[in-house]
């Protein structure tokens, strides 16, 4: 397990794992996003979501390889000045919720939640058919804390629960390589307790006691509509 923080050589990692890393058998590569936050003002975590989905289908990952858990349609919210579209930066040029939004996600609203993460990387649940060969992707959105991602605000996976579960995929023989990105507040706390010689590779927006920046509000939509870390990565 190794954990990396520079955006610069997280740019470089994804681009070498949407091409090079995945040459010898492009049918075996998997992405699972999960935006665990519920709420209008938690929007930014959505459209994080669903814009690393849109990145993947553009990368060649097909929809059959594309596993997506959405906890908040805010495509869907009376709040929405664009009812039915999500955006992810001001331009507001690309509505990403199209053909993708939260409610054709493959595990949306209340059935976004630790147990559900946990059964579909383990394989009791559909969706993640992965073997020994595979690379995976693996993207987390929503609140941190110091070892914990929140879900709708009142259910989360700790540190422990997440080393266990990718603990538990490496002896399955899951994955060959998988590739672990989280975006959230004190996010490399979430890393504590994975194994050094997993197979796994980290990247965190923010450390222990360090807080994740959303982008500045839209003045149209009212509420920041990314965070930081995963908006820049996706504009590169």
């Amino acid at each position: 397990f190794v954990c990396i923080r520079n955006m610069a050589v997280l740019c470089i990692l994804l681009i070498v794992l949407a091409t090079n890393a995945y040459s010898s058998n492009d049918d075996d590569r998997w992405i699972v996003v999960v935006g665990s936050s519920r709420f209008w003002a938690n929007y930014r975590h959505t459209a994080n979501s669903l814009a690393v989905c849109d990145m993947a289908k553009r990368m060649g990952v097909p929809s059959s390889h594309l596993i997506s858990m959405i906890a908040e349609p805010c495509a869907c919210s009376p709040r929405n000045p664009y009812r039915g579209q999500i955006y992810f930066d001001g331009r507001l040029e690309r509505n990403i919720a199209a053909g993708g939004g939260v409610d054709q996600s493959s595990y949306g609203r209340e059935r976004a939640n630790p147990q559900t993460l946990k059964d579909v990387l383990l394989g009791k649940r559909a969706g993640l058919d992965s073997g020994p060969n595979s690379s995976i992707v693996l993207y987390l959105t929503g609140h941190g804390g110091d070892e914990f991602l929140k879900f709708h605000d009142s259910d989360e996976i700790s540190a422990y629960e997440i080393a266990e579960v990718l603990r538990e995929m490496r002896r399955l023989r899951r994955y060959r390589q998988l590739l672990l990105i989280i975006d959230t507040c004190q996010a490399a706390s979430l890393f504590r307790y994975l194994d050094h010689d997993s197979g796994i590779l980290g990247i965190a927006s923010s450390v222990l006691g360090e807080n994740a920046y959303a982008t500045p509000p839209d003045p149209d939509v009212g509420i920041a509509l990314a965070d930081r870390f995963t908006y820049y990565f996706i504009q590169f």
